[in-house]
């Protein structure tokens, strides 16, 4: 039974490269820890339940029960918060996780005519942007250095009175051998979309009018294809230092990532890194250092993180997570 999971495993891994491109924007790119962040975004290593939002199989390192939490704000207005909860069983890892990003307060404008001329002007009126994620996931290691998983994700993205919805399947394997760990995950796996539609949701916080001048109608319908992912990573301990690094396409173009970590021996709370990532910046790809510490205390994990940006306004991103 374990050599056919694995099997199905490496079909979809390998099988998911022909699907077709795609187009709905990842909340998920952003990372989902501090701790991952301050390691350049390279995922896969993860030792607490945050692990169901990068490569399932890494919740085979949770002990008994675990449980993350990370909330950032991005440029005084952007919003982001994720938690996620795992339990061992006798059979595998079971885990749940939830991450949302969003914006609120946008103001509604008009065109108003003047003359030959024209100019934008606000309503009064607001609506808000929210992207969604659920993810339910399953752990089971096949050997004691072989570990496998599998996810079902949720997607919903609100934007004024249109929702989108769509559903994908995740998958990962986790490979040990000695001090080193190889990670390889696949992320909307099964060619999925969002489809949008014109809602009446009880998650928007302000009202809106589909009136004759709106330019939504009301029987607005639309698609976005939910982007394949595939990241394959590696992570090498030698002495008090820990070496990873990253290839991922993230649906449109290959993105590298390397960091290092160093452990202090004399004082292993504690841990120090450094990293560099690229990451999607719309047609090209963008660079960036990151760097922070980690600090485990009494079976509590607390993590910062520092990000360059080149934003013109915000040169820099901190974010602070807390794991157990």
């Amino acid at each position: 039974m374990r050599a056919i999971i694995l099997c199905i495993l490496m079909f979809m891994l390998s099988a998911g490269t022909c699907f077709a491109e795609a187009k709905y924007q990842m909340i998920t790119d952003l990372g989902t820890s501090a701790k991952m962040i301050r390691r350049g975004n390279i995922e896969g290593f993860s030792d607490t339940s945050n692990a169901i939002f990068e490569n399932p199989a890494g919740l085979h390192r949770v002990k008994f029960v675990s449980s993350s939490l990370f909330a950032s704000t991005l440029m005084d207005s952007v919003n982001y918060y994720n938690g996620s909860i795992a339990m061992k069983f006798g059979f595998g890892t079971i885990a749940a996780g939830v991450m949302t990003g969003g914006v609120q307060g946008i103001p509604i404008t008009q065109k108003v005519t003047y003359g030959d001329d024209y100019y934008i002007e606000e309503t009064g009126d607001y609506f808000s942007y929210q992207n969604y994620v659920a993810k339910l996931a399953y752990q089971t290691s096949l050997m004691d250095n072989l570990h496998v998983g599998l996810g079902v994700s949720g997607y919903m993205n609100i934007i004024y009175a249109v929702t989108g919805i769509g559903y994908s399947v995740d998958a990962g394997v986790l490979y040990d051998i000695g001090n080193l760990s190889l990670s390889l995950a696949g992320k909307n796996l099964i060619p999925m979309q969002v489809s949008y539609s014109v809602i009446d949701n009880p998650l928007i916080s302000t009202d809106y009018d589909l009136s004759e001048n709106s330019q939504i109608s009301e029987n607005y319908t639309g698609t976005e294809y939910l982007p394949l992912q595939i990241v394959g990573g590696a992570r090498y301990v030698v002495w008090d230092f820990t070496t990873m690094a990253q290839v991922k396409f993230d649906g449109t173009m290959n993105l590298m990532s390397a960091a290092v970590e160093y452990v202090p021996a004399y004082l292993n709370m504690l841990r120090l890194s450094i990293a560099y990532k690229e990451f999607s910046k719309l047609t090209e790809v963008g660079t960036a250092i990151t760097m922070g510490m980690g600090l485990d205390l009494f079976g509590l994990g607390f993590d910062y993180a520092y990000e360059s940006s080149e934003h013109v306004e915000y040169s820099s991103n901190h974010y602070f997570g807390e794991a157990r």
